[in-house]
């Protein structure tokens, strides 16, 4: 990630919302020392969030370039989350214990940055065809007097009151047909595209959700290898929390990691049921796509056990 401070307060609402979603997948106690409420945002923006056992306070900020033999960080480059911050270079395992927010020591921020957006912009394009598809009459008049007339004939429509008009006024208006109303039959496209985007954004983060395209034929053994990625992805997470709370736990620091119970087992607990599968998935998404059957069930899913 670039190496700059990051104001959090100035990232959108749209993303902000979808970190405190992120952020409710695991929870923090300790009884030593306080916790920032938004640690998790913290460490997902920036890839890493530190406690500084000399200062006793949090930080965050990015490794130097220093890295002993086996590539491990030597130097923070620390920032205090205060509004006035401090900044420091503290020694890794020494001074500071870091939070690392994945197994790649990786900020989500920029594939949170590209779904985010491309959501955004979807639903701009929702919202377009929306008012594109308004039966709303638009007319061209030659000057104001029949402006005028025009309008005092919809006033008239409103109240409910008749209102007689001249053949002559009728030939100086013209409708102008610049909307589509039936273009709104493509809005069911438009929906499930931003359906199959949000599933995206949650799986890269290892939360499975359950939209599925009607029309796809989709078999039992690669719904488990989706299931599957996404468990690898959610480990990913967790097994970084585990470590840092293992360290802050040898410094003399009680803190524990608390995953969300959303997920039915303790992810260390979780097992890949098929990892050849899943890994094939992850490379082969887009090859030797199975031609369709044609079953004559439009809009139905086929799912079909593989014994």
């Amino acid at each position: 990630m670039e190496n700059k401070w990051i104001d959090l307060r100035t990232l959108d609402f749209f993303k902000l919302r979808f970190y405190e979603k992120l952020g409710n997948m695991f929870k923090w106690k300790s009884d030593d020392i306080e916790i920032p409420h938004n640690i998790e945002t913290y460490c997902r923006v920036y890839g890493s969030i530190g406690y500084d056992l000399k200062k006793k306070k949090w930080c965050v900020g990015w490794c130097n370039g220093q890295r002993d033999d086996l590539g491990n960080p030597l130097v923070y480059c620390a920032h205090s989350l205060a509004t006035n911050v401090e900044s420091w270079n503290a020694k890794v395992g020494d001074d500071v214990i870091l939070l690392y927010n994945n197994s790649l020591h990786a900020s989500d921020a920029p594939i949170i940055e590209w779904y985010t957006d491309l959501i955004k912009e979807t639903d701009i394009s929702m919202k377009f065809q929306i008012i594109n598809s308004r039966l709303v009459p638009i007319l061209a008049v030659t000057d104001d007097r029949i402006k005028k007339e025009v309008e005092n004939m919809f006033d008239s429509i409103r109240a409910g009151r008749p209102f007689v008009v001249t053949t002559d006024l009728l030939q100086e208006i013209k409708a102008i047909d610049i909307l589509d109303n039936a273009a709104i039959d493509k809005m069911q496209y438009l929906s499930s595209f931003n359906e199959n985007i949000n599933k995206r954004l949650y799986n890269e983060f290892g939360i499975d959700i359950d939209i599925k395209d009607k029309r796809a034929q989709v078999n039992s053994q690669e719904l488990q290898a989706f299931q599957d990625v996404n468990t690898l992805n959610y480990l990913s997470y967790y097994e970084e929390r585990l470590d840092f709370c293992k360290r802050m736990e040898d410094a003399g620091i009680q803190i524990e990691c608390i995953p969300c119970p959303v997920f039915a087992e303790e992810p260390n607990e979780m097992e890949i049921d098929n990892p050849d599968a899943a890994r094939e998935l992850m490379m082969n998404l887009d090859e030797n796509d199975p031609e369709p059957e044609e079953d004559g069930k439009d809009g139905e899913e086929d799912v079909s056990e593989n014994n």
